[in-house]
């Protein structure tokens, strides 16, 4: 008998003549099964891999290993490389399944919201970016501010989005007493929608008033002027 396996047809060649008939017999298929009990299936071929191999006919590979390439079963298995975060990866593609925090497809970047150098190996190469809601971050060289932030929630700026940015006002880090969150400022529209610095980024004063409005909010007509200021709505 011969090992076979996965078989999904037998085709036999044969030649013949007109009114002609041919005839098969005594065809054998034999199937074994692994268990307890019953004579060894010694026609059943079973391979002894080598290291990092696997499997009947050492067509897979062993955790920590992979077929080079993408090859399929007949690549070789070489040993994951993952920069010592990760002990197993993908046994056909090679991703590494990360941890510590590092990303990447062989585990040499941090994750997003991590910074540092993942390539030394170590459990802290990535730490926690300095940003609000997990936001990611980059490490400048020669910058005291470094590591800076380059998610910040909307309204915020700031290496750290420590400030309010242009149009909005509060004190989201707290620096000149409580923390207020970032909001909109309110002129009642009668400001320059393109011009910059129409309000203070603490107080949300309103520094920029037009068309001859007036206060807090631009909210209404300045001294020797009358109507509704409320009114004054911009496209």
């Amino acid at each position: 008998p011969l090992p076979i396996a996965n078989i999904t047809a037998i085709r036999i060649r044969g030649s013949y003549v007109a009114q002609g008939i041919g005839f098969i017999d005594n065809v054998k298929l034999h199937t074994a099964i692994r268990g307890v009990s019953g004579d060894p299936a010694t026609w059943v071929e079973r391979c002894q891999c080598p290291q990092g191999y696997q499997g009947q006919f050492c067509q897979l590979c062993i955790a920590g290993y992979y077929h080079e390439n993408n090859g399929g079963p007949f690549a070789r298995c070489i040993e994951c490389s993952c920069n010592g975060h990760a002990d197993i990866c993908n046994a056909e593609s090679g991703k590494c399944d990360c941890q510590d925090n590092t990303d990447g497809h062989n585990c040499e970047v941090c994750a997003r919201g991590f910074y540092g150098n993942a390539l030394a190996g170590t459990p802290n190469d990535c730490e926690p970016c300095p940003c609000p809601d997990g936001g990611a971050c980059i490490e400048v060289p020669e910058n005291i501010e470094s590591p800076i932030c380059t998610e910040c929630p909307p309204g915020r700026t700031g290496s750290r989005c420590e400030k309010c940015e242009d149009g909005y006002f509060g004190d989201p880090a707290g620096k000149f007493g409580e923390v207020r969150p970032c909001q909109k400022c309110n002129c009642n529209n009668n400001v320059d929608p393109n011009a910059i610095g129409n309000c203070d980024s603490l107080t949300g004063e309103c520094l920029r008033c037009i068309d001859n409005t007036d206060g807090f909010n631009c909210e209404r007509c300045k001294s020797g002027f009358f109507g509704d200021a409320l009114a004054l709505k911009k496209p």
